[in-house]
Parts: structure tokens; sequence; C-alpha cells
């Protein structure tokens, strides 16, 4: 979904008749969305990351995505993770030429 949308629908649509009738754009901000907007800020700026990355390595990979799998042997055995997420994997061929982690913070 776009992300404009996603916005309007988590964080307008939901308190169109309070803000309608009187609720202020602040306070609206200070108690529900600036306390849960990294939520759906996080993967948009994720993707951003890895339209980055195509732009500023592309002479390095022939393709840029993320990557899901298992979590390492010793992870799994003490159930503190079960998978691993790389946000920024960049390849050419079967080698990865670069790799990063995006984070989203309040």
């Amino acid at each position: 979904m776009d992300p404009f949308l996603r916005f309007w629908f988590r964080f307008v649509y939901p308190y169109q008749r309070d803000l309608e009738s009187g609720l202020s754009a602040h306070d609206l901000w200070v108690r529900e969305i600036e306390p849960n907007l990294a939520h759906p800020v996080a993967p948009v700026f994720e993707e951003e990351a890895r339209v980055h990355t195509r732009r500023a390595f592309g002479h390095l990979t022939t393709h840029v995505g993320s990557w899901w799998g298992n979590s390492h042997n010793e992870f799994r055995r003490d159930g503190s993770r079960t998978s691993e997420e790389i946000d920024i994997v960049g390849v050419q061929g079967k080698k990865a030429h670069v790799i990063g982690e995006a984070k989203w913070t309040n």
C-alpha cells in the first residue's frame, strides 16, 4: 500500500470525527501518532535504504534486496531467536558485495 494511504488509514481516518468535533491535531499527534509512528514508517525507511543502496552501489551489484533466514544454531537452541533478517543485501551472482542494516527509531 502507498505510504501516504497507510498513514492516513492508520492515524487520520479513525479519528476523523474527533478532529471534526474539536480534537486538536497536536493532541492527536502527542497521544496517538508519535508513540506509534515507528510501525508504519520503518518498512518505508528500509525500502528507501535499499533504493539508496542501489543508486550508490549499483556498480557493485546486480540485485539489491533483503534477506530472511534461520538464525544461528545457538540462538535457536536457547530460544532467543528463530530467524534473522538483513535489511540490505546487494549481490552479484552468488556473492554479496553490500550488506547493511536500516533502523528507524522515534
